[in-house]
């Protein structure tokens, strides 16, 4: 097998136990990816460094290498996943799952093939996700899409659910190509852009006559999506007569041509999406309670971006590469600065905004880094003084009190988890150097400022400017990366 050509499956497994290693190496030998083994946690940290894995799997006596965490050794060299697997005997605590960047845990291998399989939905998952232009790996995105991929395999009804820009068509065909009707057509429909006189005949075809313009028969959305799926976006905002033909739809599997006779068998999958709560729409009569509940077989919650705010970095990294490739210029990105602006924007438009922006500024910049200055207004003016304080609502002095206490502890809790990160690193810092290195570091009276800017430095020049690598070389994230590049005028 060429390792050119499995680029995207890389899996390395990591076992002191040879006999383990070799059930494991018998039960993963149709794996469809590239499988390497290691019989020690260094073996397995040379193997990451050599060649471009996108899975790890870790025996849990692994975990402790060279004195560190295993997981967050081999997230220095690649930006992968890990799969950590025990004996039964010593449960793994939350924190260290944590500590050790560990993505999915069986904290008893009893039957390799449970683990095979394990591995094959890790695979598959970032292979469809990849193959969908499917950004992110925040556990709030990577659910909704092992979610996706379970269901695929299913005919039942899909609702998605989430604000506008958030994605919900690609994990429509994602659902679509990772199922049984992969081959067949995929029909997508803006319901919210048809006016309700054209929506029908869209959705259903019309026969020729049936109304003023009709020269000719029109085959509709469903039929074009036989044996296929379709897809039916802003759902909510079909009218209550379209409703009704709908349902029927879905509940019989056929329909009547507008202005025709004769009734149509069809045999499709079918996808709807909304950004409306459609539970407010019913209990308010603009949506009928009979088709919602058809509809919400399965339902999906696609989150907005700023409840996943780890993915906005690997966003504008995708979208900067996609720029420079579409319009052939050698667009220089963000300033650390600029990117901690951009993290902490809301982005109320989601990845559709997102994209847009950066397209803005690709074609207005394409041959400069982005500083704050260069910014739209909205991104340098929505944070005003006194933004975070609760607003006059009638509420009583306890519930404004109760609130702003409430802010103030999360704010602190994210400077005591930036501080705890510093420390962890600084320690692994030390016990990584030389004697000498560390006695200097230790004895020379430097400040933590100091040893901290120093390892940013030494980080940045080892992954050769590359502040996403240098996040995972630090253990720390790209957020308190781009903070402290800000702090230290590291440019």
């Amino acid at each position: 097998m060429n390792v050119q050509m499995m680029q995207d499956r890389i899996v390395l497994l990591a076992d002191a136990d040879a006999d383990r290693r070799a059930l494991m190496k018998n039960e993963l030998k149709d794996l469809p990816a590239l499988t390497l083994f290691a019989r020690d946690g260094e073996e397995a940290l040379r193997k990451a460094k050599t060649y471009p894995i996108r899975l790890a799997v870790l025996s849990q006596d692994l975990l402790q290498t060279r004195g560190a965490r295993l997981g967050k050794l081999i997230k220095k060299q690649r930006d992968c996943e890990i799969i950590l697997y025990g004996d039964g005997r010593n449960p793994i605590e939350p924190e260290d799952l944590v500590g050790n960047q560990i993505d999915d845990y069986l904290p008893i291998l009893n039957d390799p093939a449970e683990l095979r399989l394990i591995i094959f939905r890790h695979l598959r998952r970032m292979h469809l996700a990849a193959q969908f232009h499917i950004i992110g790996k925040s556990p709030k995105m990577r659910e909704p899409i092992d979610q996706a991929i379970q269901i695929a395999a299913t005919d039942s009804t899909l609702l998605l659910t989430g604000e506008s820009g958030t994605g919900k068509e690609l994990i429509a065909r994602l659902v679509h190509q990772a199922g049984r009707r992969a081959n067949k057509p995929f029909v997508a429909v803006n319901c919210g852009a048809l006016p309700e006189t054209l929506l029908e005949s869209e959705l259903f075809g019309h026969e020729k006559g049936s109304f003023t313009g009709a020269s000719s028969r029109r085959i509709g959305h469903f039929e074009s999506a036989d044996q296929g799926t379709i897809f039916l976006d802003e759902i909510g905002e079909i009218a209550p007569t379209t409703q009704v033909k709908l349902l029927r739809v879905l509940e019989e599997r056929e329909f009547m041509r507008v202005g025709g006779g004769h009734v149509i068998k069809v045999d499709a999958r079918v996808i709807a999406a909304t950004n409306r709560d459609l539970q407010v729409a019913m209990n308010q009569g603009s949506f009928r309670p009979d088709l919602f509940y058809r509809l919400k077989v399965i339902s999906i919650a696609l989150p907005p971006l700023r409840r996943r705010r780890e993915d906005i970095p690997l966003l504008i990294d995708h979208f900067s590469e996609e720029m420079k490739q579409e319009y052939h210029i050698d667009f220089a990105g963000f300033s650390p600065q600029t990117m901690e602006i951009l993290y902490q924007y809301d982005w109320p438009g989601n990845i559709r905004e997102l994209r847009n922006f950066v397209e803005s500024m690709a074609a207005l910049y394409p041959h400069k880094e982005i500083h704050p200055s260069d910014l739209p207004e909205e991104f340098t003016t929505n944070r005003k003084q006194g933004e975070f304080l609760p607003v006059h609502s009638g509420r009583s002095h306890g519930e404004i009190e109760r609130e702003i206490l409430y802010k103030s502890l999360i704010s602190l809790g994210d400077e005591m988890r930036s501080v705890r990160e510093i420390v962890e690193k600084m320690w692994d810092f030390i016990r990584q150097s030389t004697y000498e290195e560390a006695e200097e570091n230790l004895l020379s009276g430097n400040t933590i400022e100091e040893m901290e800017l120093k390892m940013i430095r030494a980080a940045l020049i080892e992954k050769n400017g590359n502040r996403r690598s240098a996040a995972f070389s630090l253990g720390i994230s790209e957020r308190t990366l781009y903070r402290k590049m800000s702090k230290y005028n590291i440019r």
